[in-house]
């Protein structure tokens, strides 16, 4: 939890949105794959979306936490 509270604060620091984007991907992948938090990682992957609803991996995500529910 230490780890993404920091990543998730540095996440709103980010002007390049690039970066941006891979950070809330990244923020999404600890809570899927690590802390199980599908709901959270859900969360994170929309945010990406948000900023460009066309980002590859956020939508590979969501596709793949829909398969599992």
């Amino acid at each position: 939890p230490r780890t993404i509270d920091a990543l998730s604060r540095e996440a709103h620091l980010i002007r390049d949105r690039r970066e941006l984007l891979e950070r809330q991907h990244q923020v999404g992948r600890i809570y899927q794959d690590k802390l199980g938090d599908l709901d959270n990682a859900e969360r994170w992957y929309r945010s990406a979306l948000d900023h460009d609803p066309n980002y590859v991996p956020a939508l590979d995500a969501l596709r793949g936490i829909a398969e599992r529910r």
